[in-house]
């Protein structure tokens, strides 16, 4: 929720958002209802898949992941974060995607902790299932050079190479080396937008680039309270 926070304050609405790593239907619902054009962008089939699947049937998607909902719970919970994309069914895996998404602390299907679910349900009543362009592209591909567009990163964990993978990836994860992240984009006109998980390195790569802070619910705290970085241009 961090990113979706910084853009409603720094970004105007006439600037097409460029997603990568677009995990969250709810983010994309969120900034879609406000009247931003997100365009997403993912070298992950299994989030394709989810986006394909939502658009044909989005119904249909929501009916599996309540269905789902019950069999959900603290020891269930980890078992499917780590088998959901085995079913043969496209969109038992979206749902499963959609569901895990959702009851994630990361808002990510293949990590995080089980949040408390007790009221929760999968209601999307009034999204347009068009709402959301996605495009795969080339692993490693980390911007979009476009007119009047601001390029949004979830940078999830700082790294400084892909070989140490941390326990906050998976399937669904887009790797980046981070350091190349920062350095590729600090010289860039255009609006940027890039969120890291709290790391002190980070300081280091990003030296006269806008820092802001963040706790875990999308809300602006003090550095020391924080939980996410978002570093800019805007």
């Amino acid at each position: 929720m961090a990113l979706t926070s910084k853009i409603l304050v720094s970004i105007p609405k006439n600037l097409q958002i460029n997603s990568f790593s677009c995990y969250s239907l709810y983010e994309v619902y969120i900034l879609s209802k406000l009247g931003y054009n997100i365009v997403g962008f993912t070298d992950r089939y299994v989030i394709k898949e989810f986006w394909s699947c939502f658009s044909a049937d989005k119904e249909r998607v929501l009916k599996i992941g309540n269905q789902l909902l019950p069999s959900i719970n603290q020891f269930t919970f980890p078992i499917n974060q780590k088998n959901w994309a085995l079913y043969d069914d496209p969109f038992v895996r979206s749902a499963y995607f959609l569901l895990l998404c959702n009851l994630s602390t990361e808002k990510q299907a293949s990590c995080g902790n089980l949040i408390n679910h007790k009221y929760f349900t999968l209601s999307y009543p009034d999204i347009k299932e068009s709402l959301f362009n996605i495009k795969i592209i080339k692993e490693n591909k980390v911007y979009e050079e476009s007119l009047n567009c601001c390029n949004v990163v979830n940078g999830g964990v700082f790294n400084t190479n892909l070989l140490s993978k941390s326990e906050s990836s998976g399937i669904d994860t887009m790797f980046f080396n981070s350091v190349e992240l920062i350095n590729k984009y600090k010289n860039m006109f255009e609006p940027w937008i890039i969120g890291f998980y709290r790391d002190e390195r980070i300081e280091k790569y990003s030296q006269n680039l806008n820092i802001s802070y963040f706790d875990s619910l999308g809300s602006p705290t003090k550095k020391e309270e924080s939980k996410v970085w978002l570093l800019s241009n805007v």
